[in-house]
């Protein structure tokens, strides 16, 4: 599948899903395409159960997400919750990483492990807004810290607040790596804390990719607020665990999927 076709279906999902039912009629103008498009388009979506056709329509179906979740535990207690999970995709994120390469970590207790698993001897920049990455960074010799000032928000212990949001307006990442409290079709990307929601919105307003760090119970899952839709998303690193029917949506929205094992295999 090409990517203006991975483009075009996405938008096309998009629409429906805004929509209780839309006419072919209508699809076909909104979207500025052929009758034979749009019917290959929605066969295609249809085997893969996101469309219902109805007499010369269609609609959206809607996903099994799991209850929204407003619940903002501290880091500390995060941290400690899915730790084999949050390794595992950490270890798989690595092949994201070059020498000389200027990455963008979130606050997030994934990107915690991800930034305790690079390696001492490669030369990064990292910029973050977590007040604890620092302090993990700092035993590394070769990479450079760029670190937001802000608001500190204790519980999440990460920088907020215009001054953190001026300092990425400015400052330009080959990739970002973020974590979610949750990953849907619809809603994207989601997270519980709205200054962070605000925050990570500016951060990967303008970066090169966005890999999102998230284990299986966070796909499925909706949080408060949304910092960035599906098809903005290059990457998702998740873990054995996933749902597959889950997994096969996302990556027919074009995102590269990788789902790491739970454990190192030995050769």
């Amino acid at each position: 599948m090409t990517t203006a076709v991975r483009q075009r279906r996405a938008e096309l999902l998009d629409l429906l899903s805004h929509q209780t039912v839309a006419s072919n009629r209508q699809l076909v103008a909104q979207l500025g395409i052929s009758q034979s498009t749009l019917r290959r388009d929605l066969d295609a979506l249809e085997q893969e159960g996101l469309v219902e056709r109805i007499h010369g329509s269609a609609r959206f179906v809607r996903q099994p997400d799991r209850a929204m979740d407003k619940r903002e535990l501290g880091f500390y207690t995060r941290r400690e919750v899915a730790v084999a999970e949050k390794e595992a995709i950490a270890r798989a994120a690595l092949q994201f990483l070059a020498p000389d390469d200027v990455i963008m970590i979130d606050a997030s207790t994934t990107g915690f492990y991800f930034a305790r698993a690079i390696p001492d001897d490669i030369s990064l920049t990292v910029i973050t807004h977590s007040a604890y990455l620092p302090v993990e960074l700092a035993n590394k010799p070769n990479i450079q810290v760029i670190c937001t000032g802000g608001m500190l928000h204790a519980r999440s212990m990460c920088y907020v607040g215009l001054e953190a949001e001026s300092t990425f307006q400015h400052l330009h990442a080959h990739r970002a790596f973020f974590g979610v409290k949750g990953l849907t079709l619809r809603a994207g990307c989601t997270d519980v804390s709205p200054l962070e929601v605000r925050l990570k919105t500016v951060m990967a307003k303008d970066v090169h990719e966005l890999v999102v760090l998230a284990d299986h119970t966070k796909l499925g899952n909706i949080a408060l607020a949304s910092f960035a839709p599906l098809h903005r998303v290059r990457t998702l690193i998740s873990n054995e665990l996933a749902d597959p029917a889950l997994v096969n949506a996302i990556q027919d929205m074009g995102v590269q999927v990788i789902l790491a094992p739970l454990s190192q295999r030995v050769n």
